[in-house]
């Protein structure tokens, strides 16, 4: 019986700890939101560009990725001809 009272009450506590944690973070989370809403809106431009560049480097080292596959591949099937 005694058991069954303290992992209730364990369950409330944590319960609640949980719920203060929840609140916690949300308040952080909506002031974080606000502050990088507030320095895009003040410079958007400048995010803009930023995402465009990152977009660019990132197809580059995709596509160079793929170009050195092919080259090995190409390598590849003329060694084989070579060989036999």
């Amino acid at each position: 019986m005694q058991e069954s009272r303290y992992i209730k009450q364990t369950l409330n506590d944590l319960t609640v700890r949980v719920d203060k944690l929840s609140k916690a973070i949300e308040n952080i989370h909506g002031k974080k939101k606000e502050c990088s809403e507030w320095k895009i809106n003040e410079n958007p431009l400048a995010y803009v560009a930023g995402a465009f560049v990152g977009g660019l480097v990132a197809g580059f080292l995709i596509g160079n990725e793929k170009n050195k596959e092919r080259r090995r591949n190409r390598f590849r099937s003329r060694v084989r001809w070579s060989l036999d």
